[in-house]
């Protein structure tokens, strides 16, 4: 249903027309707000006590009408968890996908009525307890919108990071260099913080070096 706003009864200003306001998502509030009459009156919706704005309701009424086409609000109250469960879908794969709103990275956002969380941390504490120190949440089903606690599992940072599909985990399953050197035996080093390096081409980039210094 489109809900239009006229301001047809408004006294027009120094020779300006009637015009008749219409209420679009490219218009902001603030500047939307300004344009409209203040009415005396209070807004219609039982309960409410502030001014009429347009179609004698106030803002919220009017914008929660246009959203859903009713001013009943649709929040669930009480206790969080009821909350929680209400912003879960279960799929056929066993996940279950968070549907209210996510970080850009694609992690579930809750308030847990103190402060915002992450959705399948909030679900993991109130299943298995706290998560141990040191450790974070991997997604065994590698779908970050999931809050099931059975697809989630405490690990270290680092385990974390080589099951993803990030720069880490990439490299971790290449089993040769960029020059087609095997990983493996004698031609493998490993640095003390965990890279691998190809010892033929190693030495290859030292040779080149020494013989530039030798030449200068």
């Amino acid at each position: 249903m489109a809900l239009t706003c006229d301001n047809r009864s408004a006294t027009p200003q120094s020779g300006n027309s009637e015009r008749s306001l219409t209420h679009s998502s490219d218009v902001t509030r603030e500047g939307l707000a300004m344009s409209l009459p203040t009415d005396s009156s209070t807004c219609e919706v039982p309960g409410c006590e502030n001014s009429s704005r347009c179609l004698r309701m106030c803002w919220k009424h009017y914008m929660r009408m246009r959203r859903t086409g009713s001013t009943a609000t649709t929040r669930i109250t009480g206790d969080a968890g009821a909350r929680f469960d209400s912003k879960c879908a279960p799929t056929p794969s066993g996940c279950t996908v968070w549907t209210a709103s996510r970080t850009k990275g694609g992690y579930g956002n809750f308030w847990d009525g103190e402060s915002m969380v992450l959705a399948h941390r909030w679900a993991y504490q109130r299943e298995k307890g706290d998560i141990p120190v040191g450790l974070e949440l991997d997604h065994l089903c590698r779908n970050r919108a999931c809050v099931n606690p059975d697809h989630l599992e405490a690990v270290d940072r680092r385990t974390n990071s080589l099951r993803g599909i990030g720069p880490s985990a990439q490299n971790s399953i290449k089993t040769h260099c960029p020059r087609g050197h095997a990983y493996a035996g004698a031609n493998l080093y490993v640095s003390p913080s965990g890279r691998r390096y190809c010892r033929t081409c190693g030495r290859a980039t030292t040779a080149r070096y020494r013989k530039r210094v030798a030449r200068s």
